[in-house]
C-alpha cells in the first residue's frame, strides 16, 4: 500500500474519521499486512490442502447422473470439474517442484560420478 489513507480514501474515509480506538487498530493492522510474506512452502502447503479437500469431495461425488426414471446416464459436470480443478493443482504443484526436483537428479548424477 502507498500510505496508510489509500484504503481509507477508497471508502471515502480520513484517518480523522475514526476513532483512536480505530485509528490504533487500522494501523496495527496495516503494519501486520505489509510484514506478511507469502514463503514456497507456505504455497505447497496450501496446494496440498487443495488437493485433500478435492480428494474428499472428489470422492463423495458420483461420476454419473442419472435421469429420465433412471434410464440414461451422463457424466456428472461437478465431478468432471472437480478432476479439471485437480490436474490444475497437481501442474502448479509439480511447476513449483521442477527446480528441486532437477537440482535432485543433477545431485544423483553428479554423485554416480564419483
Amino acid at each position: 500500500m502507498d500510505s496508510p489513507d489509500a484504503l481509507l480514501k477508497k471508502l471515502n474515509l480520513t484517518l480523522d474519521d475514526l476513532t483512536k480506538e480505530e485509528q490504533e487498530y487500522y494501523l496495527s493492522r496495516l503494519k501486520t499486512i505489509s510484514n506478511m510474506e507469502v514463503s514456497l512452502s507456505d504455497v505447497r502447503k496450501w496446494i496440498r490442502g487443495s488437493l485433500n479437500a478435492i480428494e474428499l469431495e472428489l470422492a463423495d461425488t458420483p461420476e454419473t447422473e442419472t435421469f429420465f426414471f433412471g434410464l440414461f446416464h451422463r457424466p456428472n459436470s461437478k465431478h468432471i470439474a472437480l478432476k479439471a480443478r485437480m490436474k490444475n493443482y497437481l501442474m502448479q504443484e509439480s511447476f513449483i517442484e521442477s527446480p528441486q526436483k532437477a537440482r535432485q537428479a543433477l545431485e544423483q548424477s553428479l554423485s554416480s560420478i564419483k
